[in-house]
């Protein structure tokens, strides 16, 4: 084989955050390879693309995984445009998204008792859950009913 020059990609190490230490139930995406079973319920902190793969693949082995991101969405570092089908795809499977907007809307609502799932695309009545039972409301944009403003 002859090249200018080769990029050698050696992977990613995982970051152990230090409220979440790497031990227990706590585990690394490395980790999570190894596991002899697939757990009935799994949380995944990060919402780029390795957390979305894991929570993917787990999702489809029979999970019910929840996706945790920092930031107001999934994959941050790409294009908002180009995201929307995989928010749309991790939908379709079951899979729920907790972003910053998310947890600062049910941090409002003493009474949020459920994931709320992503933002609705501009184009669609804006929907929340309701803190009853995961029920859909279309309740006017901001009103105390209605999750996201």
């Amino acid at each position: 084989m002859r090249a200018e020059a080769v990029v050698l990609a050696t992977g990613s190490a995982p970051v152990e955050l230090p409220p979440l230490p790497f031990g227990g139930r706590v585990i690394s995406s490395t980790e999570a390879l190894t596991l002899t079973e697939v757990p009935k319920t799994l949380a995944v902190v990060g919402g780029g693309y390795i957390g979305l793969e894991l929570g993917t693949a787990f999702a489809k082995l029979g999970s019910e995984v929840t996706v945790l991101e920092a930031g107001p969405r999934i994959l941050p570092q790409y294009d908002a445009e180009l995201t929307r089908p995989v928010a749309q795809r991790l939908l379709a499977l079951g899979i729920k998204v907790m972003t910053a907007r998310a947890r600062a809307v049910c941090r409002i609502r003493a009474r949020c008792a459920s994931p709320s799932p992503m933002p609705p695309s501009r184009s669609r009545p804006r929907r929340s859950w309701s803190p009853s039972g995961g029920v859909p409301c279309r309740a006017r944009r901001g009103s105390r009913r209605c999750n996201w403003r």
